[in-house]
């Protein structure tokens, strides 16, 4: 074994008054003290054992990154079901944010009536997730997966109803194929985005960026501020269906069945339908 390092040896002070040497006596009877414990074994293995457990304790907080994740993950979804059909926020928006930054798949959420404006939802997987009446301005769903996703229109009273407020949201290459949208989607951006066969019903699109979103199969029957330009910056424009007004516009063959007089809210599905006379 190699050997220890002695400690060196306390010095004897040489005081020149009896106040000096009152202290410097008491001085080198501690450092003797401290030299008689530093040649003990006993303190060499605290020291080591101090510093055993400072390791241990790093490596058990390593171990715990899963459970602690965990947790958060569940405490974020508790919140969300305490408010579901509830209006406000309740936490909702930094509970989904905090899900989708982890990479938790959101499909099939449910939250309607939420007041989720301004939200950062970009790359989500809310496949078939369910935001009718709720409050998104500006929210941001660039590249999120929203195939079959509802933004419909729940009933406030008999003859009342809340759609959902989109206006200036992001949907950049976002996919919204077979998805349903009925509200307020002023100054909207569908840069990019595909829009297969997804329903835009009754929406309010003026302002809307439909650059080189892809519209073959979309349904934009009784929208409202939808213009011949603004159609034309899409792809497949020619392949999409629109009411008689809008296909006139566009110099196509009128095709289109919808009655946008006898539209209305179907409770079950959220979606604004023609009623059955």
């Amino acid at each position: 074994m190699p050997e220890q390092t002695e400690s060196k040896r306390p010095m004897r002070p040489e005081p020149t008054s009896f106040m000096t040497g009152l202290f410097l006596w008491t001085e080198w009877g501690m450092e003797w003290i401290l030299y008689i414990l530093r040649q003990m074994a006993l303190f060499e293995i605290l020291d080591i054992l101090g510093k055993l457990s400072i390791l241990v304790g790093v490596i058990f907080f390593v171990c715990e990154a899963e459970d602690r994740k965990e947790q958060k993950h569940l405490e974020a979804w508790r919140a969300i079901a305490s408010m579901r059909n509830q209006p406000g926020n309740g936490g909702r928006i930094d509970a989904l944010q905090s899900l989708n930054k982890d990479k938790v798949a959101l499909m099939g959420i449910e939250v309607q009536r939420a007041y989720l404006s301004l939200i950062n939802l970009q790359e989500a997987n809310l496949q078939e997730a369910n935001f009718s009446g709720s409050a998104l301005f500006q929210a941001n769903f660039e590249k999120a997966i929203l195939y079959k996703a509802i933004f419909g229109c729940i009933s406030q009273t008999a003859l009342d109803r809340k759609c959902t407020d989109l206006y200036k949201a992001n949907f950049q290459a976002a996919n919204l194929s077979n998805a349903y949208l009925s509200g307020d989607l002023r100054n909207t951006s569908f840069v990019d985005a595909s829009l297969l066969n997804a329903q835009l019903v009754k929406v309010n699109l003026q302002g809307a960026n439909l650059d080189r979103a892809d519209l073959k199969g979309t349904h934009l029957e009784c929208v409202e501020g939808l213009t011949p330009e603004q159609i034309k910056h899409a792809k497949n424009w020619q392949d999409a269906h629109y009411d008689d007004k809008i296909s006139q516009a566009l110099g196509l063959p009128a095709k289109s069945k919808v009655n946008c007089s006898v539209l209305q809210l179907n409770s079950s599905t959220n979606r604004l339908e023609e009623s059955v006379r």
